[in-house]
Parts: C-alpha cells; structure tokens; sequence
C-alpha cells in the first residue's frame, strides 16, 4: 500500500512538472502559421469570418480578429525577425515593427505571388514557385536571384546567412554562392518537403523521412529513427506522412507535421514524440512553444518542460553515477543517500514522458545499485530523475 502510495505521489508530480500541449484557443480556426514574441502570439486565419490574423497579447489567453490585409483569404504564411514581421498574402508582402503592429506594403520588386519569407540578421529572402528573392533591411527594393534554380517548383526555403537550401520537385539543392550555382542531392525518395539548416548540416523532411547532409563533407544520411511510420509501399519505401515545418531553438530542433512534434536529440539523431496530431507550423517566445494545428486551433507548452538540456544534467553528481554511459546493454546506477528516508529513482524522456521507475521505497543510508537493462530502449538521450526529502539530482543516460 504504501509503494502504491508513493508511485501515486510520483506520478502527480511528474504530470505536474512536465505538463502537456494545453489549447490555447479555437475561436478564431482554422489556423495554419503562427509567430510568438514577448506576450505577442500571432496566427493566421483561414476562414470566411474577414479576418486575416487572430493576435494575443497576454501569451495566448486572450485573442481578438484582426484584418489588416484588407481581407486576403487563404493560408498567410507569417515570419518574425530581429525588429519586424512578416505576412506574405494574396495581396502582397506586409511588413509592421513589432512593438506596434501597424502593417505596410513591402513589395517593391517582388510579384504577387510570394509564397514564404525567410531570413537570417538583415538580409530576407522570398521565394514564389519557380524563383528566389533577396533583400537585405538597408535596400529599397528586393531584387531577383539567378534564374537557374534546378527545381520544377519550390516547397521548402532555408538560408543561415552563408547557405541556400532548397526543397522541390527535384528534391533538394544547396548553394553557397547566393544561387549562382547549385549542389544537388541524390536518391532521395518522396522529393517534396521542407528543409532547415543547422550549422554545418541541411536538414530535409518528407513523406519519406528525414535526411541530413554534411555541407563540409557531402555526406547524406537518413536521420528518421523515432518518426511514426504510416506505411511502407512497394517498393519497400518508408512513409511517414506529410512534415510542415522545422523549428530551431537554440541547440534543439523541433518537427511538425501529419503525425504530430517531434523533438531532435542530435547527440543519436532519433526524433522523440512531444505529442499532439497534425500540426502545420511551430514558434516560441522563449518560455512557451506554440503550435498553429488547421482546423485544432492553437495549441502551446511551456519550453522547460519539453528542453530539458545537456547543461541541465550530468553524467556524475555526488548522489548519482552511471555507467557505462552511454550503453548498449545492461547499464548500472549507483546512489549515494545522506540518510534513510523514503526516494525514487525514474527514468523519463527529454519530452518528460515516464519510461520506467528504476526503483522506489525507504532505503537506508549510504550506497545503493539499480540495473536498467538499455537494449529494452529505443536509442536516445534519456533523464535519470532522483527524488527525496534532501534533493531532487537529473542525470542523462545515452542509450546507442
């Protein structure tokens, strides 16, 4: 009875701690682009109610139409920078400096069809179906890349300042010189989709996964370990539904799409499930992630239950040690307790989610050994939570 207790007592704390995707609103769906900054959250709306965008200004609470576009129907893909925002809509480019939000045109070279925007300190680039085009804050008009783009059309625009990545008909293609030439990659599968560029490596998501590539090496690889599989279709092909958007934070990269979020542990490359169903576009305001999901409305969840980081954990402290870490197989935790007093010892995800308790009860003072046997587990990062009276110690353990 009284183990039953203290699992219960653990559980409720768990859910207190790492809470999960709360809908923040539906008055104004279905929603399909959304921006955060400070308590300003801002989505598009995709409806016949004359509104262009629903905004709150209290993170979320709150929200109220807007119609600034006069009425431009349809998907308003939105993108904030440093100092402005951006809505590329049926009438055009729109531009508003973010502590006022009045918006004007900013189209002056651009034609009318821009799809999305996207930027990097103060250079902007646009791009519509079959081209490209820069702007950096300082100019007076965008100005149009090379048209030598070996895309049939465009979906999906990345660019860190130094390198362009494409998505298309044709798969995907990087250049480092502002277009003037292209890399091209080769054999992938389901071509169409979205990419991102994180340091030294270009990400690509489709229907058949996700593949990164080494800018410095040329090295591709396929990083789709932990996805959810729909489907596999002759001819042997893995498919994983449609992928909308990536979302950078910091060292963290988040993944939407037909199946839900995901969250990228790099350090193994395997994408961890933060939950929720189809979503199509993410942002933060540096305390909360917000998720803009059609006709599901805005959904959101608070940073620092879903980034539990590599500086927030340890592999040593003075209560706690693994080893070895990382492991394949049977890996061991010593404890180390000031006292006797009642503990528990859990294993969650980064994304919070309970894996196991390692091990629960009143234990005496000084040394204890717990065995987790690591081939059970999927590869990834994993938290090694020690609770008692005297402390609360996070440890990560790497399972390969």
């Amino acid at each position: 009875m009284k183990r039953l207790i203290l699992l219960l007592v653990l559980s409720m704390c768990i859910s207190a701690v790492y809470s999960q995707w709360v809908q923040l609103s539906t008055d104004f769906e279905p929603n399909y682009s959304v921006i955060a900054y400070d308590s300003m959250v801002i989505v598009d709306v995709y409806s016949s109610d004359n509104y262009d965008l629903a905004i709150s200004g209290d993170a979320g609470v709150t929200w109220n139409g807007s119609n600034p576009f006069e009425g431009s129907s349809g998907i308003i893909p939105l993108f904030a920078g440093k100092d402005w925002v951006y809505a590329c809509t049926r009438n055009g480019v729109f531009r508003s400096g973010k502590a006022s939000l009045s918006w004007s045109s900013y189209n002056e070279g651009l034609p009318s069809n821009i799809i999305r925007l996207v930027g990097k300190d103060s250079t902007l680039l646009a791009y519509n179906s079959h081209n490209l085009f820069i702007r950096h804050l300082a100019d007076t008009s965008w100005l149009a890349l090379p048209d030598n783009i070996p895309q049939d059309f465009i979906s999906g625009l990345a660019y860190d300042g130094s390198t362009i990545a494409l998505a298309g008909s044709n798969g995907v293609c990087d250049s480092d010189d502002l277009g003037a030439s292209w890399n091209v990659w080769q054999g992938l599968q389901f071509t169409t989709g979205i990419v991102m560029i994180k340091g030294d490596t270009i990400i690509h998501a489709s229907p058949g996964g996700v593949t990164s590539k080494l800018i410095s090496s040329g090295t591709i690889a396929n990083v789709s370990s932990g996805l959810t599989k729909l489907w596999t279709p002759p001819p042997g092909w893995d498919y994983y539904g449609t992928f909308e958007a990536f979302h950078p934070i910091g060292d963290n990269i988040f993944l939407c799409g037909e199946t839900g979020v995901y969250k990228l542990n790099d350090q193994v490359w395997h994408w961890g499930q933060t939950g929720l169903g189809y979503a199509s576009a993410l942002t933060d305001n540096g305390t909360s992630l917000f998720a803009a999901t059609g006709g599901s409305g805005i959904w959101g969840r608070p940073l620092d239950q879903l980034i539990l980081s590599a500086t927030e954990l340890y592999h040593e402290s003075g209560s706690i040690r693994v080893y070895p870490n990382p492991a394949s197989g049977n890996a061991r935790i010593d404890i180390v307790l000031s006292e006797k007093q009642a503990m528990s010892l859990s294993m969650l995800t980064l994304n919070g989610q309970l894996v196991r308790i390692v091990g629960a009860g009143t234990l005496d003072k000084g040394p204890h050994s717990f065995e987790v046997n690591c081939a059970e587990l999927s590869a990834g990062v994993y938290a090694l939570i020690l609770r008692s009276v005297s402390e609360f110690t996070a440890m990560k353990l790497v399972v390969q």
